[in-house]
């Protein structure tokens, strides 16, 4: 079992829909208030991926979606931490 140590590391989750499309919205707060960007967060304590990506679409858009599959995953570093980013299938 792996163990990340998340004061080091943040988990963070993305959508892609069906059939390869993706669902944009605009963020209305800062950062990057007026950008636009793929539905996703972070992911809370003690919740999976699919969770959190079901929570953050009904947070974000008010649909309720069914997540399946991890299509791919990458790791972006910043100033003083590790963001694991999974990118799932809606």
């Amino acid at each position: 079992m792996v163990r990340l140590d998340l004061s080091v590391c943040s988990l963070y989750v993305d959508g892609i829909c069906k059939d390869g499309k993706i669902l944009l919205v605009k963020r209305n707060c800062e950062p990057f208030k007026g950008f636009w960007h793929v539905v996703g967060g972070q992911v809370q304590a003690k919740e999976t991926f699919k969770e959190a990506l079901k929570r953050e679409y009904l947070e974000e858009t008010g649909l309720d979606v069914k997540i399946s599959d991890i299509l791919t995953h990458r790791i972006e570093k910043t100033f003083d931490r590790l963001k694991l980013i999974v990118v799932l299938k809606v």
